[in-house]
């Protein structure tokens, strides 16, 4: 059904839900009006642009036509006219057009002859290996395009029409989109596993033993910013993607994907007109790879992922993921499916475990009159940046010493003293800072103090442990800060790559939209656009479906630029004064916000619920007051 504009006698009416047609009134309830028939209403702005102006010779549209075919097809027009209908003087062409998707066929015609020139295809066609016309190749490019953008079929055909170019229909988008997936995911696949074999090359090179077992990071991105949530039963996600990229070089490509999808809208359309099926693989063409009701296992995926690589002649010897799922464990049950002695160790990502250390700082029970402030809410904006500061010391402590190339065995020792002196300085007792604090030289002029970015805007400078608070810093900061942490952190790898594959991922799969059907084909896009690059990427499934960019052409040229600025921005982040400007700028921001919550004392008048009526809960009866014997006897 169209939208169409209220008429008024619609706005002044409502519906309810018995279907009467009542007029409200102030308070709500039906009032004793008669209202008269409705009239018929203008029609709309989209209604007036439906009919086509007289005095206008042209409709105002736009046309997609190859240049080279146009200036061909009109040249032979003008050629075969000449000869085929020399006694007429007066030229005048109309033509007659196809559409196909977003091109055209033309056919032009002379109204002062007889003339009809033959059907042009303005557009470059696809050979076709099975029955059928050939396929226009913008169609399949236009496909292509989309996967590595957050808009579908709807958003593109919206953009076509905004822009006066009259739109393909949707059922041909979608045909076209589910045979352009299909080519993307196998050029994907071939894409990883050639990757895999190029790291197994570069160890060979560097004298490795076992050339084919590699070390990787793994990350899961689900489809959601929560895990439960409060209109669903069970896991919020219906949709994850366990992402295994290689540490073996500095560029740490993507060699492994899984995708776990609950979501089928052919299974769901049946279920709803009363057939029983069952997902997945209930009907033909399901893409749901689980039940709904099943829960998203990351120990699984790594599995999955993890056999996939073993398909390739490939083990793992080295994962390195997050503390929240379990995917190593999975890595570990596929190898040894191949090697039954084989071990997968699970390494600690240094920027998700200082993140959990932050954590249990904040839910640590400290006394909070050791942390500076006049207001409890001062107190804890202490603790907050107190918290913040240890997880920056620790993760500048293994900087320096990884920077330093310190042996593994030589920082696992230093650990017990260095975690001791960071507790003294934290105390106002520097005197073993020199020695052992190694981001501290506890001096007046080099100390750890005037390094953080932190400290100072509270006027932290001396916290008075006690002896509880103490241990339980101890405690905390041996998360990193210990033996144990340093043999899980020995390599100095993360799962940054991952995350920054799941920004990738984010762009062609949002996660306020769910893409059941193309979630598949739109991950493996991103994934070769993050290893190959947004040229390169763009041009090497171009060609796989059969629609090449012309050589020297405006397009491939702007294309060139754009995959140059995509590589300018990526290295420009990575720099080393662009990092350091960025922290002078989050320093600054941070003064900035406390002067100013200094100065203005007014709070944000937000609160959750806070105009909601609050229910009066009965207070509890005592014990003894529900005998009988307690009650006072009557006189």
């Amino acid at each position: 059904m169209q939208p169409r504009l209220l008429s008024m006698h619609e706005k002044v009416t409502r519906t309810t839900a018995d279907g009467l047609v009542i007029v409200p009134g102030e308070d709500g309830n039906s009032q004793p009006l008669k209202v008269l028939r409705p009239r018929a209403e203008p029609p709309s702005i989209s209604d007036r642009y439906l009919e086509k102006d007289p005095t206008d010779l042209y409709t105002n549209e736009m046309r997609c036509l190859h240049a080279e075919k146009t200036m061909t097809m009109i040249n032979e027009t003008v050629n075969q006219h000449r000869v085929s209908s020399p006694k007429c003087k007066v030229v005048n062409f109309v033509r007659k057009e196809i559409k196909k998707g977003t091109s055209w066929r033309w056919q032009f015609m002379c109204t002062n002859c007889t003339y009809e020139s033959q059907m042009y295809a303005l557009y470059n066609e696809v050979p076709s290996t099975g029955p059928g016309a050939k396929a226009a190749a913008p169609n399949l490019a236009l496909q292509v395009a989309l996967q590595d953008m957050p808009i579908g079929n709807t958003k593109a055909r919206l953009l076509m029409t905004t822009i006066g170019v009259p739109p393909p229909a949707r059922s041909g988008m979608e045909t076209t989109a589910n045979i352009v997936g299909e080519k993307i995911i196998e050029l994907n696949k071939h894409d990883m596993n050639d990757r895999l074999k190029t790291l197994e090359e570069v160890q060979k090179l560097r004298g490795y033993r076992q050339p084919n077992a590699i070390s990787t990071q793994l990350d899961t991105r689900y489809n959601t910013n929560c895990i439960v949530s409060r209109h669903k039963f069970g896991q919020a996600a219906s949709q994850a993607v366990t992402i295994v990229a290689e540490n073996v070089t500095e560029q740490h490509e993507v060699v492994g994907m899984v995708l776990a999808n609950k979501l089928c809208w052919t299974g769901a359309w049946l279920r709803n007109k009363g057939f029983d099926v069952t997902c997945p693989g209930g009907h033909e063409n399901c893409t749901a790879t689980m039940a709904a009701p099943v829960p998203i296992n990351e120990q699984q995926m790594g599995y999955e992922v993890g056999k996939n690589i073993c398909l390739q002649n490939f083990l793992i010897n080295y994962a390195t993921t997050d503390g929240d799922g379990r995917s190593a464990a999975g890595i570990q049950e596929a190898m040894r499916e191949m090697e039954p002695l084989w071990e997968t160790e699970r390494l600690d990502d240094p920027t998700h475990l200082g993140q959990g250390m932050f954590r249990h700082l904040m839910k640590a029970q400290f006394d909070i009159n050791i942390f500076p402030g006049d207001t409890t809410e001062e107190k804890q904006e202490s603790k907050k940046l107190f918290s913040l500061d240890c997880k920056d010391r620790c993760q500048l402590i293994y900087n320096t010493l990884f920077s330093n190339q310190t042996s593994i065995t030589e920082f696992g020792k230093k650990m017990p003293s260095i975690l001791e002196a960071t507790l003294d300085c934290y105390s106002g007792f520097c005197r073993d800072c020199k020695k052992y604090s190694v981001v501290c030289a506890g001096t007046r002029e080099d100390n750890w103090y005037k390094k953080s970015r932190y400290l100072f805007p509270m006027n932290i400078t001396c916290l008075e442990f006690s002896a509880n608070d103490r241990e339980l810093l101890r405690e905390i900061l041996k998360m990193k800060l210990s033996q144990e942490a340093v043999k899980r952190m020995r390599f100095n790898t993360s799962t940054q790559k991952c995350e920054s594959v799941n920004r990738a991922l984010s762009v062609s799969l949002p996660k306020n939209v769910n893409c059941s059907r193309t979630a598949l084909v739109r991950a493996h896009s991103a994934i070769l656009r993050v290893n190959a690059g947004a040229d390169n990427s763009i041009h090497r499934k171009l060609e796989v479906v059969g629609a090449c960019l012309g050589k020297g052409s405006h397009a491939a040229k702007a294309l060139k630029q754009i995959g140059k600025q995509a590589w300018y921005h990526k290295k420009y982040s990575q720099r080393k004064l662009v990092k350091q400007r960025k922290a002078r700028a989050k320093t600054r921001q941070m003064l900035e916000f406390y002067r100013v919550k200094k100065e203005r004392k007014s709070k944000s008048d937000y609160k959750k619920g806070q105009l909601d009526p609050k229910p009066q809960f009965r207070k509890k009866l005592r014990k003894r007051e529900d005998h009988a014997y307690d009650r006072e006897k009557p006189n």
